[in-house]
């Protein structure tokens, strides 16, 4: 009977992670974007001040984000910005899934 319980709790979590995954935004992180450049393979890196890590818009040049506006937009204001790692434990690299500035939505995965 404590072999059935154990399995069943442990069941019933990883049906709940799994299934509650693509409607999570991630980890919230808030700061000022001091820097915005595109990466080789189409990626958009954007760097906050908190945080020596460059968060990516996955594929941004291919959802047609241009750069230059986006730097006059965003650059020196606070932001909020969502991230997860969807290759990990392969690759930490944190990608946005959300982005509001300004209490405006300026990026969503989703």
């Amino acid at each position: 009977m404590k072999r059935f319980t154990l399995a069943a709790i442990f069941g019933f979590a990883a049906t709940y992670w799994f299934f509650r995954l693509p409607y999570s935004h991630g980890k919230r992180h808030k700061g000022f974007i001091f820097a915005i450049s595109p990466k080789e393979n189409g990626d958009v890196a954007i760097k906050m001040n908190k945080d020596k890590d460059e968060y990516l818009i996955s594929r941004g040049s291919d959802l047609g984000i241009d750069i230059k506006k986006l730097k006059t937009k965003l650059i020196g204001k606070r932001a909020y910005v969502w991230v997860t790692h969807p290759k990990w434990p392969i690759d930490n690299t944190p990608f946005i899934t959300r982005m509001i500035c300004d209490n405006e939505l300026i990026y969503s995965k989703w």
